[in-house]
């Protein structure tokens, strides 16, 4: 890559921030969405950057991308002329839709402020997932978007409630056939429920943290998407807890260091009919019939070996 002196790349940016180098993202119907998106994942924890903090971030993020623009071309920490070209067209736009504020740097260039730590912008499902603002609003239309959103919160966590205590039976039957079938089964065993109890419980079996693990979904308050994901994560553990029983450990090689095993049993043959058609017609085939084409009196030979 050839050398672009710093004054160059500063020039550049300068131009950039005027008058873009780079559209946002085509101006697509959502594309406000995304340089609100763009602007809150550079900015990270930070609220005040100047460019050389914000250029190499940006240049980080659209290597990581996979745009298929051939930014992921361009090795990790190298940092070019379009890079500053591009940065500062993030920049423009973003002041043009009031994300960020130029600020006065304290020793020569000026600096950039975020507004907001949260979304400007999101794409609302209800209206075929348009870009639709809900900060940086005038006054009565701010008020009127805050008032919304507290209903809907209102709403979701009522709905969240009743799902919750619509679930109460089905999750305690559940725990109940985890108390039969794996009463002395250590819980920080069960990868796939432990993250949700509490770390004194791991070391603790089953049948005695079984009241934590009925309430948890009450416990994390879980939403209706959370609480779907625990109820199947309880059903399949219920379901190892009950493999467990019907096929239980034993240990083969005998004495220390055996290995442990589950007993699968004696295997069933498996009939003919359950083998793809192919493997069948093979199965009953002669040998003649398989290797068609090798000579006859090879075939032969072949036959004699069955």
């Amino acid at each position: 890559m050839p050398d672009v002196s710093h004054a160059a790349m500063q020039a550049a940016f300068d131009a950039s921030l005027a008058v873009p180098r780079y559209p946002s993202r085509g101006h697509g119907p959502r594309w406000q969405y995304f340089v609100d998106n763009d602007i809150q994942t550079i900015f990270e924890e930070d609220d005040v950057l100047g460019a050389e903090e914000l250029v190499p971030r940006w240049a980080h993020l659209m290597r990581n991308r996979g745009l298929g623009e051939g930014w992921d071309a361009i090795p990790e920490g190298t940092v070019i002329l379009a890079h500053w070209e591009g940065t500062a067209s993030l920049l423009h736009w973003s002041k043009k839709l009031q994300l960020v504020t130029e600020v006065p740097g304290s020793d020569g260039p000026p600096q950039w402020r975020r507004v907001r730590t949260e979304p400007s912008f999101i794409l609302d499902p209800r209206r075929g997932f348009q870009t639709i603002r809900i900060r940086g609003l005038p006054p009565e239309m701010q008020a009127a978007q805050y008032a919304a959103e507290q209903r809907m919160s209102r709403l979701h966590a009522t709905l969240d409630l009743k799902a919750r205590r619509k679930a109460d039976d089905e999750i305690q039957h559940i725990v109940r056939c985890m108390v039969r079938d794996g009463p002395d089964i250590v819980a920080g065993t069960l990868y796939l429920i432990r993250d949700r109890l509490p770390e004194i419980c791991h070391d603790r079996t089953v049948s005695a943290v079984a009241p934590m693990i009925s309430d948890a979904h009450h416990r994390h308050a879980m939403s209706r998407r959370e609480l779907k994901k625990w109820r199947k994560d309880l059903s399949n553990t219920s379901i190892i807890l009950r493999g467990l029983v019907e096929n239980p450990p034993v240990t083969r090689g005998g004495g220390p260091g055996g290995i442990r095993a589950l007993d699968l049993g004696p295997l069933s043959p498996v009939a003919p009919a359950m083998l793809p058609g192919d493997y069948v017609a093979r199965a009953i085939a002669t040998p003649a019939e398989i290797h068609a084409e090798i000579p006859a009196e090879d075939a032969d030979a072949l036959a004699g070996l069955v």
